[in-house]
């Protein structure tokens, strides 16, 4: 199989964005170098070699029993797949380009897509490889950095409500909530009418959790962004209209009996990203520092390794 001195990882998105073992171009001669951020086309010759493969969670248990197809039809090709945790493979991928040791074809989590293109770890999608019509446009543009596709999306899916219907009628929920204020009074009544101990239940904190929390932030206006005069706003937005502290906290403990640590944390959270971002190579000081923070400093925020800043005037 063909290598270059410089390797990189063909990604085909989960939304995640993700590469289908029948559309790699590993194994295949293009015919052309292409630069950077260009993208070359694959010949119809058959794949041989080895190709590495890493998928995350259930795919990664069974891409392996997919491939035969593809072996039967290339037959000087073997394909490799390795089972990556979820939890483990930002780091994994990101140390890997990094070293420069990826693997050929990765699914990747559309959230890292613009982190790892920008580090220079994925190629481009070749040309004529898929249409992008054949797509729907958010899924093909979870794949896009800069104008320039690194993938092709595997699949979409959606984060939704679900509740038992049973305890949902005790509760005289006749249909799911449509808006926040539905959403709490829904979760109330679950409570109140139906006798759960809990009226909601919200991943609090590990892989991805934030995609739990932010689409409550996103209805009301807010964004993800490196700019620190939008993020004290967002954060404006998050304590003055009752997100956290006076709403999910209160509702989800009444009367404050119980301390709530995943409303507790979160701002907090969210000041610390403000202040400090890490990844495997790469550490950033104050990368979204509010201007009305004009003075301050952190000591002991852990990221590689403890950090302790300082700043005046910034």
């Amino acid at each position: 199989m063909r290598r270059t001195t410089r390797r990189t990882a063909s990604a085909f998105t989960a939304l995640a964005v993700a590469a289908s073992l029948a559309l790699t171009g590993c194994g295949r001669d293009s015919g052309s170098e292409a630069g950077p951020g260009a993208s070359k086309a694959i010949s119809d010759a058959k794949a041989s070699g080895t190709i590495n493969v890493w998928a995350m969670g259930t795919e990664g248990e069974k891409l392996q029993d997919f491939v035969k197809d593809f072996e039967s039809a290339n037959p000087d090709a073997t394909v490799k797949v390795t089972a990556v945790p979820w939890e483990a493979a930002h780091d994994k991928i990101s140390a890997a380009i990094a070293s420069g040791k990826t693997p050929d074809v990765s699914l990747i989590g559309t959230t890292w897509m613009g982190e790892f293109a920008k580090a220079g770890g994925l190629d481009p999608t070749p040309d004529g490889l898929v249409k992008d019509s054949d797509f729907y446009d958010g899924a093909w543009g979870s794949t896009v950095v800069g104008n320039t596709s690194y993938g092709v999306p595997w699949y979409v899916e959606t984060r939704l409500v679900y509740y038992r219907t049973d305890l949902a009628k005790k509760a005289g929920i006749t249909e799911p909530p449509k808006d926040w204020a539905g959403l709490k009074a829904m979760a109330r009544a679950m409570q109140t009418k139906a006798g759960a101990k809990w009226g909601i239940g919200l991943q609090p904190g590990g892989q991805g959790s934030w995609q739990t929390v932010m689409p409550f932030a996103w209805s009301d206006g807010a964004e993800l962004t490196k700019d620190g005069g939008k993020a004290y706003t967002n954060l404006r937005k998050i304590i003055g209209n009752n997100m956290i502290f006076r709403s999910l906290m209160t509702s989800h403990n009444p009367n404050l009996e119980t301390y709530n640590a995943d409303a507790a944390h979160a701002i907090p959270g969210v000041l610390a990203e403000a202040l400090l971002y890490s990844r495997p190579g790469v550490l950033e000081i104050l990368p979204a520092l509010p201007g009305q923070l004009a003075k301050g400093a952190i000591t002991g925020v852990r990221a590689r390794g403890r950090i302790r800043a300082a700043w005046a005037d910034c």
